[in-house]
């Protein structure tokens, strides 16, 4: 009987300690560092400067976008990021091969409302600054455009599908807000730096899949 009885002691005892512990779905969520990788489809809004379009210019992009934060909460984390989109140009005429590439450096935040849950929606805010180029070439000839200025604002949506204790992945939406100010003009290698006088808003917005990393 006695021994009966501390056998069910220990197996309550064991019960009562594996249910305050945290689970494994949860504990990805603590405090720490978190690296993110994205890849998705970027289109282009809005004007590089006024009567100059950006679709006119560009009509995708392919982004590969990097993420480094830190979560001060199991719900907040903030860091930094960098993003760079392999793009295809609009209105190449025939005979000329022309290419065209974005970057974008800056600060992002992120808000998680179900960070203990399986699918884990959030919510971020990013800016930064953003670097865009435009060439074209043919023969021994070449062109090749510079643009870069303050993107105001990046706002971002997505959730997260925890599928191992320290791994995520699931579909994110981005909207980024942005003023080129400074250009540059190369010809045959020769180039110069300009101001854009008649500044314009342009924006990118991005889908595709997010990846995440917890230490």
């Amino acid at each position: 009987m006695h021994t009966r009885a501390l056998v069910i002691v220990a197996l309550l005892a064991t019960a009562a300690h594996a249910s305050a512990a945290p689970s494994r779905r949860g504990a990805r969520h603590d405090t720490g560092f978190r690296l993110g990788a994205r890849l998705g489809v970027a289109i282009p809004m809005g004007d590089i400067a006024q009567n100059m379009g950006l679709s006119d210019s560009v009509s995708a992009n392919l982004p590969i976008w990097l993420d480094a934060a830190y979560r001060f909460s199991p719900n907040f984390s903030a860091g930094i990021y960098f993003n760079y989109g392999f793009g295809f140009a609009s209105n190449c005429p025939a005979g000329v091969s022309c290419s065209t590439h974005s970057v974008h450096l800056g600060a992002e935040s992120f808000y998680h409302f179900l960070p203990r849950n399986s699918f884990d929606p959030y919510i971020g805010l990013g800016t930064g600054w953003e670097w865009m180029s435009l060439g074209a070439s043919a023969g021994a000839q070449s062109l090749d455009y510079s643009f870069n200025g303050w993107e105001f604002l990046t706002f971002q949506a997505g959730g997260d599908f925890s599928v191992a204790p320290q791994w995520a992945v699931g579909p994110y939406l981005a909207l980024s807000l942005g003023q080129y100010s400074n250009c540059g003009l190369s010809q045959n290698g020769v180039g110069q730096q300009c101001r854009i006088a008649s500044t314009a808003v342009h924006e990118w917005f991005q889908f595709g899949v997010r990846g995440t990393f917890d230490f």
